[in-house]
């Protein structure tokens, strides 16, 4: 029987789906939390408290359990599983690649070596030594952390002077208080390009491909992602090129990877940054939804050894399950007790599932749209014509959103 160790952050809808389809296989699963609390409920066959800097520790209780593969599904677990594997030959990348994707300002040295598009940057230890910086680049800049998850403790930098408050929120999220800085590239449409990819040798199934939207008022924060992405045969090769040619001078051969980024004025391919670990959010249920192909069964399948799955997927063409598809982040706009999603009648009759992140439900507290951790739930919409899909998109937070009552508001409608 193959033994599966995980490490992850809980509750986890990541952590969820990995166990889920860890047992449809077969699989024993060791699941290692940073804290105690954490082991509480979770499914695996056993659960051990872990420091996850530790590695000899690590690797004594990977060593006693035996395990055939490990997988790091958060960020900050994704260094540590790598030095698993890496340590006992097991299916998984070097730890230096890994390591260059997460770091902010060792990926962008990394696309400079690429030789595809990168914007300006630099690391700062302090906000004066970010305003030295600040006066070779054109402003505006994006202070972001060097260490960090999802788009938290970023800032768009309009003016130096705000430089000691853009600095403070970055490093302070910052695993290793590190903060880079960057030029902006402008992207007027709040649309990127965002992909779910597997990468398994030398080969890339690129299915999880969609646009990613924000919102005005929320422009660093994905809201809504639309399937299919239309691509010219230029701009589509331009985007392969691009993100292989980072994989291969990352060295990255295995794995899950979300990657983020859209193509500038001179139709260059920008990549804001690939995270070496699955898509947050359901996403790879949804683009199982939209493709038929299971992300989560590859990626646990082959971590240990096992490419029966991938093998089928790589060689047999596939269609669409779905013409178009809106997968849509509940987000609300303040903060206040959860009553209820509203649903409009006219886009009731595409509405196909409603995923709560980490049971979340009705009466609990929720924060507004920028300072909110996760969205309430994930809602996926279905439809036949390009029109539909469009309108639906244009006014997705119209149509749906959620009811949300202020304390001392009894009803909150």
């Amino acid at each position: 029987m193959k033994r599966l160790m995980i490490l992850s952050t809980v509750p986890d809808e990541r952590l969820e789906m990995v166990l889920k389809e860890a047992k449809a296989a077969g699989y024993q699963t060791l699941f290692c939390g940073r804290r105690g609390d954490s082991l509480e409920g979770v499914p695996a066959d056993s659960a051990r408290q872990a420091d996850w800097d530790d590695t000899d520790q690590l690797l004594r209780m990977a060593k006693a359990g035996n395990i055939d593969g490990v997988l790091g599904l958060c960020d900050p677990a994704v260094i540590p599983a790598a030095q698993i594997a890496e340590a006992l030959k097991l299916p998984g990348n070097p730890v230096a690649s890994v390591e260059k994707l997460l770091s902010k300002n060792a990926f962008r040295t990394l696309q400079e070596q690429a030789g595809v598009f990168c914007p300006r940057h630099a690391t700062v230890t302090g906000p004066e030594e970010m305003k030295n910086a600040c006066r070779d680049f054109r402003l505006p800049v994006i202070v972001k952390p060097v260490l960090s998850s999802s788009s938290h403790g970023m800032t768009t930098l309009y003016d130096t002077r705000d430089a000691e408050r853009a600095f403070r929120a970055a490093s302070e999220t910052s695993r290793n208080g590190a903060v880079s800085v960057e030029e902006f590239i402008e992207n007027p449409l709040l649309r990127v390009i965002e992909s779910d990819l597997f990468v398994f040798e030398e080969n890339v199934l690129w299915d999880g491909i969609r646009y990613c939207y924000r919102l005005p008022q929320a422009p660093l924060r994905p809201v809504y992602d639309v399937y299919p992405v239309t691509l010219t045969d230029q701009e589509e090769a331009e985007y392969k090129r691009s993100v292989s040619a980072v994989l291969r001078q990352a060295g990255i051969r295995f794995g899950a990877f979300n990657v983020e980024g859209f193509f500038t004025e001179e139709k260059r391919f920008f990549i804001i940054e690939i995270n070496p670990r699955p898509g947050g959010h359901y996403t790879p249920q949804t683009v199982q939804f939209f493709t038929g192909i299971n992300l989560t069964k590859l990626l646990v399948t082959t971590a240990v050894g096992d490419t029966a799955y991938y093998n089928e997927v790589k060689g047999g063409g596939r269609e669409r399950r779905w013409r178009y598809l809106l997968d849509h982040s509940v987000f609300s706009e303040k903060d206040g007790i959860f009553v209820k999603i509203h649903m409009d009648e006219g886009i009731r009759k595409h509405h196909q599932v409603t995923r709560f992140l980490h049971g979340q439900k009705e009466g609990d507290r929720v924060r507004n749209i920028i300072d909110a951790a996760r969205p309430i739930a994930i809602m996926i919409f279905t439809f036949e014509t390009e029109e539909e899909l469009e309108y639906a998109r244009a006014h997705i937070t119209e149509l749906v959103y959620p009811i949300v009552r202020e304390d001392g508001d009894s009803n909150g409608l």
